[in-house]
């Protein structure tokens, strides 16, 4: 793809209507450049999360899908032929962006190559193990999640998953009837997406996002346990 002097990002946020919802909006509004666009999709209604996005400037958009319950899976997928970026990203509801890291790092990073998926590191109280200390990640459902992740916005990068939303979500098939692939979990996504592009992807050791910032250590230890 031509190299973008100055990249654009759609960021997607499918979101439940969490409390924490409020802090990654104000992290995204001082992450984007004019030219980048926010989607915040609900699962299904989501009255506080319509108030939210209302209130910020044209970069922000809410819309729905659902309810589907399965942890913002359809939701992002909903949202993908809405993207106008050239690049993708993905932020959770109860996740923020490390403070500069979408406006300076990850910016530099996609306008000097820009036919790459790009892997970040996590940042704080972070579920997910491997970073930092590894140069290169063994793609798991462990050691990799959507919030990681920029890609290029091209059916040639997101291949069957876009396919398969233009035709389940945006065609008149029901999405229960699911193809051998589908998209059940954000890890599969990102692990289906980066083998695709095996020869085409970059691992960075700076954090791009916090997760789950509210959780205190103690909780996420007892989560993994």
């Amino acid at each position: 793809m031509p190299r973008p002097s100055h990249p654009s990002i759609s960021v997607i946020t499918p979101t439940c209507g969490r409390r924490t919802l409020k802090a990654t909006l104000a992290s995204l509004s001082a992450e984007l450049a004019p030219s980048d666009q926010s989607l915040i999709i609900g699962d299904g209604p989501q009255p506080r999360a319509r108030t939210l996005t209302k209130a910020l400037d044209s970069r922000f958009s809410y819309l729905e899908y659902g309810p589907t319950n399965d942890t913002g899976n359809s939701q992002r997928q909903h949202a993908l032929p809405l993207a106008t970026g050239d690049f993708l990203a993905f932020l959770d509801d109860d996740d923020i962006f490390v403070p500069g890291a979408l406006a300076t790092v990850a910016r530099d990073v996609l306008s000097v190559h820009p036919d790459y998926c790009h892997i970040f590191a996590v940042s704080g109280s972070s579920l997910i193990e491997g970073w930092p200390g590894t140069s290169k990640i063994v793609p798991t459902h462990w050691t990799v999640g959507a919030s990681q992740l920029i890609c290029p916005n091209s059916p040639e990068i997101l291949g069957s998953w876009l396919e398969y939303t233009q035709f389940y979500i945006h065609g008149t098939r029901h999405p229960a009837v699911l193809p051998p692939n589908a998209y059940r979990q954000d890890w599969i996504f990102v692990n289906q997406t980066i083998s695709r592009n095996a020869d085409r992807v970059m691992y960075h050791q700076v954090p791009l996002v916090i997760l789950r910032p509210h959780i205190t250590p103690e909780v996420a230890s007892a989560e993994r346990a």
